[in-house]
């Protein structure tokens, strides 16, 4: 890329709706000490990154470019490391308080910028990079995951769902998919699934139930939220835990306390908005073996996008794309 004065982003200038955004010309970004400047050749948008254009994510800041993860090429930095191809994702820095990847270049601090298995294409890096760090992050709140143990992971057939699932299956985990009706046949064909369960038509707690000889699960994810977390929790085991990454907006549930306790279980929630890209990085580096062998496997990939098309993206994305949605800035 020439060294020209300017770079494409797409950039929100305040909270407001998808129509705000806009592709503008900005001051090339410049990379200080202990940083490098990443060519972005592919970057997913994320729920977080719409709410993020509506002003639904307190941290963020504006004007604002955002983006969360991305996959690219060392222009900048260290000499080493020119050319060395890089992936990553953000947790409160990257679209949130600093400008993130939805653009032709971006800063990434040295340690956050994870060589890419040499296996990995631009895009399947980016289509995992968040979705891996969220499932990685939601597998060790939730409980300890090993050969022998059972794993319920709902929105099976999602981003972070598809990581979870293939995540437990490595670690040896018997692992239950739970996914909303047209989904199931999808996802009964993935590898590594023990069971699939439609939260449509089944009931959720019996058909897992059955599915474990009456014991239930040992460790759950739930990446739907809502009232479906009151059905996973008559899935746990004794002294099982879930935890949950998503819920739509102010939605109650009610549980028999008397049954949790007694039952030793565990609740908790993870906002991977309140991590940072460094943790990331540990993680995408902890997971590199996976990659190189095959036993992780990247997200669908519904979509991909110019810059000039990122409000469409976005729009996919807001409408329940169904994979993930790619901005390839050099397209």
């Amino acid at each position: 890329m020439s060294r020209r004065p300017t770079a494409l982003a797409v950039r929100v200038p305040s909270a407001s709706d998808l129509g705000s955004l806009r592709l503008e010309n900005v001051p090339r970004p410049v990379s200080g000490p202990g940083e490098v400047l990443v060519a972005v050749q592919a970057a997913a948008v994320n729920r977080s990154d719409v709410l993020t254009v509506r002003g639904l994510m307190p941290a963020t800041t504006f004007p604002r470019v955002p983006g969360r993860d991305f996959a690219g090429v060392v222009v900048e930095g260290p000499a080493d490391l020119h050319g060395r191809r890089v992936w990553g994702c953000g947790g409160s820095d990257f679209g949130f308080t600093q400008d993130g990847s939805h653009a032709e270049l971006l800063v990434v601090p040295l340690e956050a910028a994870v060589p890419m298995p040499e296996t990995m294409s631009f895009d399947d890096a980016a289509a995992s990079a968040l979705a891996y760090f969220t499932a990685y992050e939601a597998l060790a709140r939730a409980g300890e995951v090993s050969a022998g143990s059972t794993v319920l992971v709902t929105g099976a057939a999602g981003a972070v769902g598809t990581a979870a699932s293939s995540l437990a299956a490595r670690r040896g985990a018997r692992v239950i998919g739970a996914v909303r009706g047209s989904e199931a046949r999808a996802v009964g064909q993935a590898s590594g699934l023990h069971a699939v369960i439609d939260t449509e038509t089944d009931d959720v707690a019996a058909a897992v139930r059955e599915a474990t000889g009456g014991r239930g699960v040992d460790v759950a994810v739930d990446t739907v939220g809502g009232t479906l977390l009151a059905s996973v929790l008559g899935c746990l085991a004794q002294g099982a835990g879930v935890c949950v990454i998503s819920s739509s907006p102010a939605t109650p549930i009610g549980f028999d306390v008397l049954d949790f306790y007694r039952a030793e279980l565990h609740l908790t929630g993870l906002n991977t908005s309140r991590l940072n890209c460094r943790r990331a990085a540990e993680v995408l580096r902890s997971l590199r073996p996976g990659f190189d062998d095959g036993t992780l496997r990247a997200p669908r990939i519904a979509s991909r996008h110019p810059l000039a098309g990122a409000a469409t993206a976005y729009e996919k994305v807001q409408d329940g794309a169904g994979g993930r949605v790619l901005i390839l800035p050099t397209a």
